[in-house]
């Protein structure tokens, strides 16, 4: 799916050309391991039934998934610090979080780019007996 499958409400997707409504989509947390490492993926597929193309959303390690509570957790604090008087330990506490965000971020792309295609080729191949008896 494209940028340029999106508008006017609906999604198309690249594989089967479906139009539907972003309601339609249904979206999935699946547990998997794929070179010996743990990941959690967030997907949704293509409502056609027959299609059911998969599309990944993101790709979460434990290590992504403790990074983003580090982000939170400092931007809490910065939000939190906002009433605070002290303009340098705001600012300390800004640039951790943007430090804290780059990380999470960096490694939410680089999980997407390495384990993208391998997650949703997994997903299709696991699911396609399920796929089959879904009814939109």
């Amino acid at each position: 799916m494209s940028k340029n499958n999106v508008g006017n409400g609906k999604i198309v997707c690249d594989s089967c050309v479906f139009g539907f409504p972003v309601s339609a989509i249904r979206i999935q947390t699946s547990n998997l391991r794929i070179d010996n490492t743990a990941l959690e993926a967030t997907y949704f597929r293509c409502p056609n039934k027959d299609c059911n193309k998969v599309y990944v959303i993101q790709v979460l390690d434990n290590r992504c998934i403790k990074l983003r509570e580090e982000f939170a957790k400092q931007k809490d604090r910065v939000q939190n610090n906002g009433r605070s008087n002290s303009t340098k330990e705001s600012s300390a506490q800004y640039i951790s979080m943007l430090v804290k965000r780059k990380r999470y971020l960096d490694r939410f792309k680089m999980l997407l780019d390495r384990y993208g295609e391998k997650v949703s080729r997994r997903i299709a191949l696991a699911g396609k007996e399920e796929a089959e008896n879904y009814e939109m």
